[in-house]
Order: structure tokens, then sequence, then C-alpha cells
């Protein structure tokens, strides 16, 4: 007797004994149908596992570069493209967060003019018209407080130490450690007490109302914009400026537009998470989970643990930065410090598996600054070609790419190249959904979905 006639599967899978012919047909019917029906659950048990890693899964980019390199303006981008209802009901917080970036332009000032270093003929003038605003500046924690809980908050001197030297020349700054970050108070049923943004908004307001002729004269003193240049600074370069637009903020009927949103500055400590959802198109309802990441040196070790499981990474360099120097290491050229980074990013291993996105940010900055006869060889002594932008940004993006097929710890990865200007709304939504498609492409591979 062979072994196959004891087993129970063979004996299962047997005809019936004594079969007729039409009990067969029915019997092969049957089973035909039984088929046909296990592979279509099998086809929607399939298309459920498809539909559930898509609605579940998320993606994850982390947005890396330098402290003040564009990355809080690039996730407001995005935001602002897939999600814009629910950025624009925030505008409660984005008013107070204007409001604050003139607050802290109004200090910036007043600490430029106030060097005791600088002995100019008219100084006094603007000194004396100064004074005029502190009242003012007596606004700034408080609107900072509102948005920020738990005492998060700090002007970049005390984040750097109190005993900074040449304090008036270190470029003043609000700065918000990440994990303090609150919800906006989106209505002014969310506020209460004296702190309420909207009723000190309308303080400030009224203060800029009635001192608008002094801080349009300070600003635009010929003496003022000496004592900038000695400095290798322009008011209109510096993240969160709005005084050029005062007249429209301090109108009652103010409220921020896209551009304004995307120009308004804080500068973060730490790692912030963002999770939103697509409103709209082909990827509704798709979560999209970006991490920004502070950029300053002393935080890099804090980004390891955000390495892990990573979609894509954008990394964005400041290349209108060529000629400033760091502010907590003052002997460090800007640009030098971002080659290191990027460097330090290629070739890490927990992120072989990431597709790259670099923008050369800011290149509108890289544009004015090259037409005004400021030298990138100066700075970069290896450059031997034109000072023009066309010239400069092709000898960056070769040095960038050449840095990642040097250091890469794979030979397959992705990188795109973008010159990027993230303040020009347009121009970077544009960017950002052709970007979506290797960030698109990229999560769905890892996920087993192509």
């Amino acid at each position: 007797m062979a072994d196959t006639d004891n087993d129970p599967l063979t004996l299962a899978l047997k005809p019936p004994v004594n079969e007729t012919p039409e009990e067969r047909a029915l019997r092969v019917e049957r089973e035909r149908e039984a088929i046909r029906v296990s592979e279509e659950i099998d086809r929607d048990l399939r298309r459920e596992q498809v539909e559930r890693k898509k609605n579940k899964a998320e993606i994850k980019i982390l947005l890396l570069g330098p402290s003040g390199s564009g990355k809080s303006t690039t996730l407001k981008n995005f935001q602002l493209l897939f999600t814009p209802k629910a950025l624009q009901a925030e505008a409660t917080k984005y008013t107070a967060l204007v409001f604050l970036n003139v607050v802290t332009s109004i200090r910036q000032l007043f600490d430029i003019v106030n060097d005791p270093q600088d002995q100019l003929a008219d100084i006094q003038q603007l000194r004396d018209g100064c004074e005029q605003l502190k009242p003012i500046m007596a606004f700034e924690m408080a609107l900072a407080n509102w948005l920020w809980e738990d005492g998060n908050v700090y002007t970049s001197r005390q984040s750097l130490g109190a005993a900074l030297p040449n304090a008036f020349r270190t470029p003043y700054e609000m700065t918000v450690y990440a994990s303090g970050a609150r919800r906006a108070k989106a209505s002014p049923e969310d506020s209460s007490g004296p702190s309420d943004a909207l009723s000190v908004v309308e303080q400030v307001r009224q203060l800029l109302v009635t001192h608008h002729n002094t801080i349009e004269f300070i600003s635009n003193h010929p003496s003022t914009h000496a004592l900038l240049a000695a400095l290798n600074r322009r008011l209109e370069h510096m993240p969160g400026y709005f005084l050029n637009d005062l007249k429209r903020i301090i109108a009652p009927e103010f409220s921020p537009t896209d551009d304004d949103i995307l120009r308004t500055r804080i500068r973060t400590m730490g790692v912030s998470e963002t999770r939103f959802k697509v409103e709209s198109g082909p990827d509704k309802g798709l979560t999209w989970a970006v991490f920004d990441v502070g950029g300053s040196r002393n935080q890099r070790a804090a980004w390891i643990p955000y390495f892990d499981d990573v979609d894509t990474i954008i990394f964005i360099a400041p290349v209108g930065h060529f000629d400033q120097f760091l502010e907590e290491e003052r002997g460090v050229n800007c640009l030098r410090d971002t080659f290191e980074l990027w460097e330090l990013i290629v070739s890490n291993k927990l992120l072989a598996m990431a597709d790259m996105i670099l923008f050369l940010n800011k290149y509108d900055i890289l544009v004015q600054k090259l037409e005004m006869g400021v030298k990138f060889s100066k700075f970069v002594t290896s450059y031997k070609d034109r000072n023009d932008a066309e010239a400069v940004s092709r000898y960056l993006q070769k040095k960038f790419v050449a840095v990642h097929q040097q250091r890469c710890p794979t030979s397959n990865r992705i990188l795109q190249v973008h010159l990027t200007s993230v303040t020009d709304r347009s121009g970077t939504a544009t960017l950002i959904t052709h970007c979506r498609e290797t960030v698109l492409r990229n999560h769905f591979k890892g996920l087993n979905l192509l």
C-alpha cells in the first residue's frame, strides 16, 4: 500500500467513491466557484492591505540644515500647499507672530544704534528716538509667552550665555525650545486674561501707530545703514523683517497673508514635530510627519533618534549666507559650516536608504549680494570664476554633488538639487509639487507597494 493512501490530505482530496458523471460535473463546478470566490477574497484582502498601509502609514520627512537656513519656512510651504485651511485657521497665532517680529526688529535697531562702540556725529539723535520705542519693546515677552508656554522662550543672547562678548554686535533674536511649543489660540474664545494675544497685539498696534514716524526715521536714516554695513548686515535680509510693511500691518483690519505667514520667523532649538493630513487631491487623507530640527552646532547630537525609518531628507543650504559667520562660533564661515554638516549627513549609514533633496536656499539673497559687488572669492578662496549668480550657483552645485558622490554609503540613492528662495510662495509650491513625487515613490517603495 502506498504511503499516500493513508495520508489525510490525499484522502480528503480524493473524489467520492462510486461518483456518477453528473455528480462529478457538479462537484467540479462547485470547486471552480470556490476557487473563484477564494481568489476574489484574496484580491480584496490585498487591496485592503494596500489601502490600510496608505492610510495608516505616515510619510516621514526630516528638514535638516544649519540654523537660519529656512527649514521652518519650508515646512510652512508644505502646510500652505497641502493643508491651507488648517494653516489659515491659525490667523490669530500668525498675527501675533508678525507683531512679535516687528518688535524684535525694533529691538535690533535699538541695539545697533546704542552700541557704545559707535560714535557717529548724529548718533545721539538716533538714540533719543530709540528711547521713545522702549514701551513697544516691553511687549516682546508678552507676545512670545502667549505663543509658547512654560518659559521656553529666550533671546539668542540668553541661549548663548550672559557673558557673550560684544553683545550689541550679536544679532538679537527670539528663540523657542521646540519642546515648549503649544497649540495656538485660534479664536478670541480660546483666550483669557491680560495676556490674551488679541489685546496684547492691539496695545502694540496702538503704540506702533503712535511711533510710526520715529521707527521710519531710524530705520531709513543713513547712519543706521552705515552702522549695519559695518556689521555686514542688511535689515531686509534679516529673517522676519516687516518694518517696510509697517503701514499695512498697523491698519486695524490687518490679517496676515500667506506671504506674511512664510516670512514670519522664530528661531527654534530642539526638534519640532508637525503632522498634517493632505486636504485634497489624489493623496487626500495621507499623513505627513515633518520634523524640523534646530540647526545650531550644539543641537546636532539630538538629530540621531529621528534618523530611523525616514522616507526623505530635505537638506537646506543657505547659500546666500556665504559672507556671514556663525553666531555661536564667530570665526566659522556659514558656508563652511553648511558643507561640513552636509558631509556629516550624506555619509551617515542610518540615512543610506533615505532619498535626498538639496535646496540651495536664499538664492535671491545670493543674487542681491553679488550684484552689490560682494566678492564670492573673498570668502571661498578656491573659487576663480565670474562673480555672478549663474557661475557661483553652478560651482556650489558641483561641490555639493561631489561630496554626495564621495561620501554616500550607497550608490543608488537619489539626489535632487534645486536653487530655491523658500519665501517665494508660488515658486516653492511648484517645486514642492515636483519633489512630492520623489517623496511618495520612496515612501511606497519602503512599504513594498512598488
